[in-house]
């Protein structure tokens, strides 16, 4: 029984054709038009609902799969966040007429910085816990700290030649940590999706000075648009990572183990002395009516031996007339056969007025007497029925 999980497949139909239009975007911006900027309006919602989907799809998937983490899930949420206050929206709010104060764009870069920076600090602890690589966690909190910090303070003062050098700083920094991943990741397996992440991370980054300068009308005919959404490809190929050779490997192999474990024999444990009770796999069972539990309990002193019709009904109902007493016995071999293939039991076998029990997996004290495995010390055999004197006896 194979199974695949839709929602990732859905993501990366989508994201291909944000590809596609991300690049048709960056051609666009050789030629200043009217069809630039209406294609460039369209992108931006597309790619917006594109993300909006995408942070869903990691939710699901950290819930029900195995293709997302609380890292990647805070990554892409600061990824989303970070594109709806980028130069896109800038964009967007011109091509709709609409003004707004000068303060607003040095806001928004502020904010776009701050979850990049947030977005390349998730992907770091997603590499670190995964892949198992050497805590800088402390490092990573206290150097974007003081880089987001700074850019804040050097943005609110318009210190532009001091913005860049702290977002050109924070790409070093980011290419430095990128280095250092990559040597760590040399005797690591499946390192796909950490490859993948770090190119991200270097895409993120790099477009912070390039955001920067978009403020002084350096727009570098598409560059921060097509870096930016490095990191949106970057989600698609790890999902086909994902997808394609982890989860559908992971599902084969709990499929092979299910169907092993349904073709394994159960282990049942009876107890027959003091009072009966059976185990089947450590859980005790609950039989659907009182004779059911009382016919079996007659299979287990017959151990392995026929129960026929005749035999059943002289133990079980002895004071009843012949119809009836075949009524009740056809009633109990019904529910005790829906039972037991209920709970997936096969130590039963059910013939035309015949009935057999597999004892070769059941774990009896009884028979432990039997065998001379234990010594039996008189304790009472199956005190709640009658009929049980009589293997008792045997015993004695």
């Amino acid at each position: 029984m194979k199974r695949t999980f839709s929602y990732p497949f859905i993501l990366i139909g989508l994201l291909s054709i944000n590809l596609i239009f991300s690049l048709f975007s960056y051609v666009f911006h050789f030629a200043d038009s009217s069809i630039y900027q209406s294609i460039f309006f369209g992108l931006f919602i597309f790619n917006a609902v594109s993300f909006g989907l995408l942070v869903t799809v990691e939710a699901i998937s950290l819930k029900f799969d195995r293709t997302a983490t609380k890292t990647t899930l805070f990554a892409i949420i600061s990824l989303l966040i970070s594109y709806l206050l980028s130069n896109d929206m800038l964009f967007a709010i011109r091509f709709t007429n609409n003004t707004y104060h000068e303060i607003v764009p040095t806001i928004f870069l502020i904010i776009h910085q701050i979850f990049l920076f947030g977005f390349v600090l998730f992907l770091f602890i997603f590499l670190e816990n995964d892949y198992k690589l050497k805590q800088y966690r402390k490092i990573h909190l206290i150097s974007f700290g003081v880089l987001v910090i700074s850019i804040t303070i050097f943005s609110l003062t318009k210190l532009f030649i001091a913005t860049i050098i702290v977002a050109t700083l924070s790409f070093i920094y980011t290419s430095i940590f990128t280095f250092i991943y990559l040597k760590s990741l040399k005797d690591k397996n499946d390192i796909t999706p950490a490859l993948i992440s770090l190119v991200m991370t270097l895409a993120a980054s790099a477009s912070l000075p390039i955001n920067v300068l978009y403020l002084k009308d350096l727009n570098l005919v598409g560059v921060p648009t097509l870096l930016f959404f490095i990191p949106a490809i970057g989600y698609l190929l790890v999902y086909l990572d994902f997808v394609i050779k982890k989860t559908k490997t992971t599902y084969e192999y709990e499929d092979q183990k299910k169907e092993e474990e349904e073709k394994r024999s159960h282990h049942l444990v009876v107890k027959c002395f003091h009072s009966f009770s059976v185990k089947y796999d450590d859980k005790e069972l609950v039989f659907p009516s009182r004779k059911s539990k009382e016919f079996f309990a007659l299979l287990i002193m017959l151990r392995g031996s026929s129960l026929t019709l005749d035999k059943a009904i002289t133990y079980l109902w002895p004071d009843k007339d012949v119809d009836k007493a075949k009524g009740l016995y056809r009633n109990t071999i019904m529910k005790l056969r829906d039972y037991f293939d209920e709970i997936k039991c096969n130590n039963i076998t059910f013939k035309r007025a015949e009935t057999y029990l597999d004892t070769s997996n059941i774990e009896c004290d009884y028979y432990d007497v039997i065998n001379k495995k234990e010594k039996y010390d008189n304790s009472p055999l199956l005190p709640e029925y009658d009929w049980s004197l009589e293997f008792e006896n045997i015993l004695k």
